[in-house]
């Protein structure tokens, strides 16, 4: 009988391995891809839960104020900026973020914006002096001293240690002329912490407003030592010191002052008013047209501006710049009778007499205006 040998079995261990393989491969996968980008059949459930939509948009402002508070430890202004607007941006009722923009606002001259921002801060948080205190600071820088007074006493009403509170407070006693009170303010600032930076300036713009250059000077070196990165504390440095004619060392701390923040647009104002003073009016120009390039809503550079064109005698070039530093809200009588002196210096009294009235009527005494009248026939 005919025995069939035994079929050797085939081993099917590769295919095990294979299989393996594959598993371990599609473990890999769905371990290291985020999971909504993974296809349904692959996604599995995790340990940890994802976060909620207002958890990741806390998350992502946190994040942000953290980098805008580092961006403008190293002075990076412009950075800041930005990124508390892409804060407000996820939550357009962020006190802090509103506070800190309106502040660095602030120091861009772009008055109206800082404002309604502090204004905002205020409302959503009434309890907050450190909403009342920026508050307190973009009045005063707007020209609005009353005003800031009573914000920064409702700041500290709430804390009555308040430092920036009690600088900003001098500051705006100062811009009323209140002397003695400004200087009483800065120095209580200075007892509570003599470390603090506005302490220290405010002290400084005390002194100034009562004429010790010197000494303002001294305080404002000193915040200079505390907030390295603070393009105005040069600034207010070069402000004495072009008092005290040293007009080298005014330009040297200006050029400090533009390589902590190259978009200050006051730097390039003050850079420009030391140029206007010695009568380099090229120079000059291009300072105050720099300036406006960095914020086109400051309105003093277009009436400095104007100034050079009209002492260059371009009288009808003059006119535009000061006229929009008017409609941007600087108020000056030199304003008003450089606009009717330039219309009259080009024949156009029709022009002319209603700017010169206007001047007369903001000062009586105003002889360039009455200048003007009398070249147009009026007096």
């Amino acid at each position: 009988m005919y025995i069939r040998p035994e079929r050797r079995r085939r081993r099917r261990w590769p295919w095990l391995v294979l299989l393996v393989i594959i598993g371990l491969g599609a473990g890999y996968y769905t371990g290291y891809l985020p999971t909504d980008r993974l296809p349904a059949r692959f996604q599995r459930s995790r340990d940890k839960v994802a976060p909620t939509p207002v958890e990741s948009a806390v998350q992502a402002i946190s994040e942000l104020l953290i980098d805008a508070n580092q961006a403008l430890e190293r002075g990076k202004v412009d950075t800041a900026i930005k990124n508390y607007r892409a804060a407000l941006e996820i939550n357009p009722d962020n006190v802090t973020a509103l506070s800190k923009l309106a502040h660095l606002l602030t120091i861009h001259r772009s008055y109206d914006e800082a404002l309604a921002k502090a204004r905002r801060a205020t409302e959503l948080a009434p309890g907050n002096p450190d909403a009342h205190t920026t508050l307190a600071m973009a009045l005063d820088w707007a020209g609005q001293p009353d005003a800031a007074i009573e914000a920064a006493l409702m700041a500290l009403d709430l804390d009555a240690q308040h430092v920036p509170a009690l600088a900003y407070l001098a500051e705006a006693y100062a811009d009323k002329g209140r002397w003695k009170l400004s200087m009483e303010t800065a120095q209580q600032a200075v007892e509570v912490n003599p470390d603090h930076y506005l302490a220290q300036r405010n002290l400084g713009y005390a002194r100034e407003a009562q004429g010790d250059y010197r000494g303002a000077i001294e305080a404002y070196r000193q915040a200079i030592s505390l907030k390295p990165n603070l393009s105005y504390l040069y600034l207010d440095v070069a402000r004495n010191l072009r008092v005290l004619g040293d007009r080298e060392g005014a330009i040297a701390e200006v050029e400090k002052a533009t390589e902590v923040d190259p978009n200050d647009p006051a730097a390039h104002d003050q850079l420009g008013l030391i140029y206007y003073t010695s009568q380099e009016f090229e120079r000059a120009a291009v300072a105050f047209k720099k300036a406006i390039e960095a914020n086109s809503e400051y309105a003093l550079p277009y009436a400095h501006l104007g100034w050079v064109l009209y002492a260059q005698r371009q009288y009808e070039e003059a006119i535009p710049p000061l006229k929009k530093a008017l409609e941007l809200g600087a108020e000056s009588v030199e304003y008003y009778y450089e606009i009717g002196l330039s219309y009259a210096l080009i024949d156009q009294c029709a022009e002319a007499i209603p700017w010169l009235e206007k001047a007369l009527e903001i000062d009586p005494d105003a002889q360039p205006a009455h200048e003007g009248m009398q070249l147009c026939g009026q007096e």
